[in-house]
């Protein structure tokens, strides 16, 4: 793994990727308390949960993809500065997005169980959206998103598809 350091020696970017990770020795790492944070990279570390807390506000790329025993991502709070935010090939069966998420420019969450997606609010900055291969059955976009221009909702359940207006 990679530590990315700042000026000041604080911590910008923690890169994980391929690192099989206890799972106890992951949550406690996941705890810590790293407000200068921007990047983290849980790519195929054997993650089996996330929560997005105020421990690690300043996130602005998350990468939680490759991790088959990823059930649960859950938001204890808002993470504003997001951009972009991976997490295909894994094993997540519910999202529910806060509201305040305006700098969020790409999702993907293609190739999961998700049975459930929804949106707190409107995302004005997203771009591209790819919840591909999942087991979604409705989804509603409520207004607010402003340059929306890619999303991809191929091999879901869909039965229902409404939208407040994409402006």
């Amino acid at each position: 793994g990679h530590i990315f350091l700042g000026e000041n020696m604080e911590v910008r970017g923690i890169n994980l990727y391929s690192k099989k990770i206890a799972p106890v020795k992951l949550q406690n790492l996941l705890k810590l308390n790293i407000p200068d944070l921007q990047c983290l990279n849980l790519n195929e570390t054997g993650l089996t949960a996330y929560t997005f807390t105020d421990r690690q506000p300043q996130l602005i790329f998350i990468n939680l993809s490759q991790n088959p025993d990823l059930k649960s991502v859950t938001f204890e709070f808002t993470p504003t500065e997001m951009v972009s935010l991976d997490m295909y090939d894994s094993g997540v069966e519910e999202i529910a997005l806060p509201a305040g998420m305006e700098k969020l420019v790409k999702i993907d969450i293609a190739r999961n169980k998700l049975k459930s997606f929804s949106f707190g609010g409107g995302i004005r900055d997203l771009y591209l959206m790819d919840l591909g291969n999942n087991e979604i059955q409705e989804i509603h976009f409520p207004s607010g998103f402003q340059e929306l221009r890619r999303v991809s909702f191929y091999q879901n359940k869909l039965t229902s598809f409404s939208f407040d207006g994409l402006m």
